[in-house]
């Protein structure tokens, strides 16, 4: 799926409230802000990551870099890919969930948690108030952080924060 950054939030039904903006849901066609010092703002994604939201049963692959071979052999389960290592940042496998980031006056951001491989590999820049969020707000883990997602966030996706 792709959204404009910072439209409202619709990707799925439980997950949609008032405040909350996309960022990140990118895809081929979308025109991608881009910067070559992104590997800080890289390093603050991936500590969102314990704490993803709205998990999925399938896997989106990034549609920037190459797909993942299908594998081959007899014991091979048709349509099985390869693992697209690619897509693992710091152990976690990404395409399967998404990340919020509290921002200020009440306002959350969301995005698939491919954000973090997007920053990391292909350089994308999110909307400048995302990016003072995620270097400024609370930081995932905390009190803090979940009183300010805990509104637009079914309570059992919090549990065991």
């Amino acid at each position: 799926m792709e959204y404009d950054d910072l439209s409202s939030y619709t990707h799925a039904a439980a997950y949609v409230h008032p405040g909350v903006l996309n960022f990140g849901w990118i895809g081929d066609g979308f025109e991608v802000r881009r910067s070559a010092s992104v590997d800080h703002l890289a390093q603050h994604l991936v500590r969102y990551l314990p704490y993803r939201v709205a998990r999925t049963r399938g896997l989106h692959l990034c549609p920037f870099c190459p797909p993942p071979e299908q594998e081959a052999g007899d014991d091979a389960i048709w349509g099985m890919l390869e693992r697209p290592v690619a897509q693992e940042v710091a152990g976690e496998l990404l395409g399967s969930a998404e990340i919020r980031v509290p921002g200020s006056n009440g306002r959350v951001y969301a995005a698939p948690d491919l954000v973090v491989h997007y920053v990391a590999v292909h350089g994308y820049c999110p909307p400048e108030e995302v990016v003072h969020a995620i270097l400024s707000g609370p930081a995932p883990g905390t009190d803090e952080y979940r009183r300010a997602v805990e509104h637009c966030v079914p309570p059992e996706d919090i549990t065991g924060w």
